[in-house]
């Protein structure tokens, strides 16, 4: 039970932003009998789905205009609680949330897609291992958290995934090999959904050893540009995958001459709408012309 700041304390991160203001005017952060006990609800709803976190940060918005919820927790999962009490840098791509909005006395949270997220990735990873041993990945893709409302389902916001990966190829590797590689990972990828994927070969085994233990949860970003000891890069986007056909006596991927149908039929309603209503105004047009240059010719 929370009942006094004291309380909330306990449950809270190293060097996390829980502090009790005095200023009454910090209608922010004011930790009051109402606050504490919308807090005390929402940490109460999370435990009794056995889901264990430690709070980065409460936020209290009742007295703030135009706001889209009274209360809001920040927390980590506590899986991830010792490699965020180590990192100084920012903890978003591991915060969850849950908020309560108290006129509809409604909780949502966003941690059931943050699990879903991170088990995909955990899937991804651990099969990705299997097929390749001597490759590495990691993730690129800013994975989105949408709030579940168990409540009622209308709030639900579903949320399309940026699934992009990195894959570090080994040394033996040369980047006229790619082109066949990503071939035969295509299957891989489609299964799981996988957006684009980023190829890199590292100077030396140390550098590759360095950005394994530097990279983060998701958005994980390399280019030549931007790390030097990279020698070289190569990206596939799965979106294009109907835009490029694999020649097999090159053995290289080049453009579909029929893309262009497939652009048609992808075109916004909208933007498809306009282009046969043009079409059609046109064609009334010249149909019209043509039939007054008859009409003005003599009949012999």
């Amino acid at each position: 039970m929370i009942n006094t700041f004291d309380d909330l304390k306990k449950c809270a991160l190293k060097n996390s932003e829980i502090h009790l203001y005095t200023k009454e005017s910090d209608s922010y952060n004011k930790f009051d009998k109402d606050s504490l006990k919308a807090y005390d609800y929402m940490l109460q709803y999370l435990a009794d789905r056995d889901i264990s976190f430690k709070i980065h940060k409460c936020i209290n918005y009742a007295n703030v205009k135009y706001k889209d919820y009274d209360y809001k927790i920040e927390f980590v999962l506590s899986e991830y609680v010792e490699e965020c009490e180590k990192l100084n840098s920012d903890l978003s791509n591991y915060i969850c949330e849950i908020v309560y909005i108290s006129d509809k006395d409604e909780i949502r949270t966003n941690v059931d897609s943050f699990i879903e997220n991170m088990d995909w990735q955990n899937k991804v990873k651990d099969e990705f291992k299997e097929i390749y041993p001597d490759y590495h990945i990691n993730f690129c893709g800013n994975i989105k958290k949408g709030y579940k409302n168990l409540f009622d389902t209308k709030y639900v916001k579903i949320y399309r995934d940026k699934k992009y990966i990195n894959v570090f190829v080994p040394h033996d590797i040369v980047q006229d090999e790619v082109d066949k590689i990503y071939k035969e990972m295509k299957p891989f990828l489609k299964k799981h959904k996988i957006n684009r994927i980023q190829f890199f070969k590292t100077r030396t085994d140390k550098i590759l050893e360095d950005i394994v233990n530097n990279e983060d949860l998701i958005n994980n970003y390399y280019s030549i540009k931007k790390n030097k000891d990279i020698i070289w890069e190569k990206d596939y986007d799965l979106k294009d995958n109907m835009k490029y056909k694999y020649n097999k006596k090159e053995e290289k991927y080049e453009k579909n001459k029929l893309y262009f149908i497939y652009e048609l039929i992808k075109m916004p309603y909208y933007t498809f709408i306009g282009i046969v209503v043009f079409i059609t105004v046109i064609s009334f047009a010249l149909i019209c012309v043509i039939d007054m240059k008859r009409k003005k010719q003599p009949p012999f």
